[in-house]
């Protein structure tokens, strides 16, 4: 599934996917198989240049599956999709795996990627960057990071005063937690010894868990050097915008 708005305009989804049963030797049984698979029976008759790109989306999952392949191959197939959509082709994938078939996804949208994959093939500029598997590609782009929210910040500065190593970065207070509250970023710290001296110097601690980078942020980390439109600085409504944030160009790069 390389293109999701690939079928006819003036042709129904039903005779759209029958033509491609008809051409290809499949049972026209078949065809509504899929079309109850994917949740379209429903508008079986529906020309497919009124379907919506999530409805798209379901029509050429629907033609893909149609030969029972052994391979599939999707290629940003939740775009459009509501909620509801995005978990049932993220089950599809886990399924389909589980069958033995192979499913090569292709997609930007690193949470689903997370959610869905079991091997990882990093793209940056037409090239392979890394070849993983995403818990490993995750471990190896972690560090070691507190994330904690106290009201007693100037003791647990004075905790790292003889620890040149370690780095305090402050950060915003999301909502929710008390007035005297101020958010910290610690890394290069161990976590349990943190908790311990803690501990021993009464400090508060409103929030102490230790981060682990998502994979979003491993992937545009690894991707960074690669991306081939860098915005400029820029602030709207108050809100700061980090410096060179990338902007991938979605046609040459992703995660499969």
């Amino acid at each position: 599934m390389l293109d999701a708005k690939y079928a006819p305009k003036s042709r129904s989804a039903y005779a759209y996917l029958c033509s491609l049963a008809y051409t290809n030797n499949i049972p026209k049984s078949r065809v509504d198989e899929v079309m109850d698979l994917t949740g379209l029976a429903s508008v079986k008759k529906t020309k497919a240049g009124r379907f919506s790109l999530g409805m798209s989306q379901r029509l050429a999952i629907a033609a893909s599956l149609l030969g029972d392949p052994k391979n599939l191959v999707l290629d940003e197939p939740v775009n459009g999709l509501d909620a509801e959509g995005v978990k049932w082709v993220r089950d599809l994938c886990r399924n389909c795996a589980a069958e033995g078939r192979a499913v090569l996804l292709s997609s930007h949208l690193m949470s689903e990627v997370a959610l869905t994959a079991d091997n990882l093939v990093i793209i940056g500029e037409g090239r392979i960057l890394q070849t993983t598997t995403v818990s490993d590609f995750v471990e190896e782009h972690s560090r070691d990071l507190l994330s904690v929210v106290t009201p007693d910040a100037e003791r647990m500065q004075a905790m790292f005063a003889n620890s040149p190593s370690v780095r305090i970065t402050e950060t915003t207070v999301e909502d929710g937690y008390p007035a005297d509250s101020r958010a910290f970023r610690i890394g290069g710290a161990d976590f349990a010894a943190v908790a311990h001296g803690f501990a021993r110097s009464q400090i508060v601690a409103y929030r102490f868990t230790r981060e682990q980078v998502s994979l979003e942020q491993a992937y545009m980390e690894l991707t960074h050097a690669h991306a081939q439109y860098v915005s400029a600085p820029m602030t709207a409504a108050g809100a700061q915008i980090p410096q060179n944030m990338p902007v991938q160009n979605m046609g040459n790069g992703g995660a499969r």
